[in-house]
């Protein structure tokens, strides 16, 4: 794994793929690194637009873009999705779709902590958290087998599972 500087990172990510965050964060953050015992809190998926870099994201209210620079004093873990323009044309399609208007699944932050640390699974909620918006966009195009309602940690193992990992590393 390369371990770098934020700007180290902005130097390697390309289009579509996965960033996880960790490391500084709000007390819902810190909740949710407990409730699962990882290190990330979230996730989403970086792209360049017009030389800036850029991170689509399921957090509350709704799915939104912002610069991948807001964590830039976290811990980011980069895994590369090595998408053909073709795959990040269709992700892109697939996670834009839902931009301002899906809601963020406060429910299913309590139903994945109760499938993954206890055992009892309640089936989906109707909204998105951050990790199933990755995993089910990741489907999507071919990347995951199928989507999951999960946490960033299991995102990560799943990731992996299908031979994705962390590679860059940037931060505390």
């Amino acid at each position: 794994m390369i371990e770098t500087s934020y700007n180290g990172l902005r130097g390697v990510v390309n289009d579509g793929d996965i960033a996880l965050i960790g490391g500084r964060t709000n007390w819902v953050g810190k909740i949710i690194q407990r409730m699962t015992g990882s290190e990330w809190y979230h996730v989403g998926i970086c792209f360049w637009y017009h030389g800036a870099l850029l991170y689509i994201e399921a957090y509350p209210p709704h799915r939104r873009i912002i610069n991948l620079s807001a964590y830039r004093h976290s811990t980011i873990g980069l895994i590369h999705t090595n998408l053909s323009e073709d795959k990040f044309n269709r992700l892109m399609d697939y996670t834009t779709k839902g931009l301002g208007s899906v809601s963020y699944g406060y429910k299913d932050l309590i139903t994945i902590w109760l499938r993954e640390r206890v055992g009892i699974d309640l089936g989906d909620p109707k909204g998105q958290v951050c990790s199933e918006f990755v995993s089910k966009a990741m489907a999507e195009v071919g990347v995951l087998p199928r989507p999951m309602s999960v946490s960033p940690k299991q995102l990560e193992r799943h990731l992996a599972e299908a031979g994705y990992r962390v590679t860059v590393r940037s931060g505390e």
